[in-house]
């Protein structure tokens, strides 16, 4: 990955808008593959697993082993582009500090998406993960989808978005963005572990 270091202005701005842009896009697809059709995987994994469930009806009014044109849709669209454009926000605000070796790379960038985003998916108060046992099963498979989408986000958005803002390289950028990450990333750190434990 290049470190554009150009000056504050048009350039520079021109490197915003060209990273920002890379990411968003490297964040929607990796959103619509991963958080839209992985999760309507996941579902039907889950469905084969307790076939009790086979027909009950979910929180959002779905039936649990129905799988439709629409419902497919609802998911990928609303869910895929929503995690996608979060992500790509996330990944844009911290890849500056990402190891640079990918293996390390991808899996630093899956903790922070479980960390900030983890929390709208591992639910204890989503009814449906009452609906399914055992519930370990979906936390696992929920939560594979994170590491998924952070060993797919962190080249793609090196290869859409080479060029990273000289801004963010700053002295007082980086002790500031530094911060500010690990004080969010051991909070929803926190907060998902807690939700685990409520969950299975």
């Amino acid at each position: 990955m290049s470190s554009q270091t150009a000056p504050l202005g048009r350039p520079g701005l021109a490197v915003w808008l060209r990273s920002l842009g890379g990411c968003l896009a490297a964040g929607l697809i990796v959103g619509i593959v991963v958080a839209g059709f992985g999760s309507r995987l996941v579902m039907r994994l889950l469905a084969v697993a307790d076939p009790d469930a086979e027909g009950v009806i979910t929180e959002n009014g779905n039936r649990v082993g129905e799988i439709t044109l629409a419902g497919t849709a609802a998911l990928v669209g609303f869910t895929g582009i929503f995690s996608g454009v979060a992500a790509g926000l996330i990944v844009f605000g911290v890849r500056r500090w990402l190891p640079a070796r990918l293996v390390w790379r991808g899996l630093a960038l899956s903790v922070v998406l479980l960390a900030l985003l983890g929390g709208l998916v591992l639910d204890p108060d989503n009814f449906d993960f009452r609906l399914l046992e055992p519930a370990s099963l979906a936390v696992a498979l929920f939560g594979a989808l994170f590491f998924a989408a952070g060993y797919a986000l962190a080249p793609l958005a090196d290869r859409l978005a080479p060029d990273v803002p000289r801004f963010l390289f700053r002295r007082d950028a980086t002790i500031v963005g530094a911060t500010a990450i690990a004080v969010a990333v051991g909070f929803g750190l926190v907060q998902v572990a807690e939700a685990i434990l409520e969950l299975v």
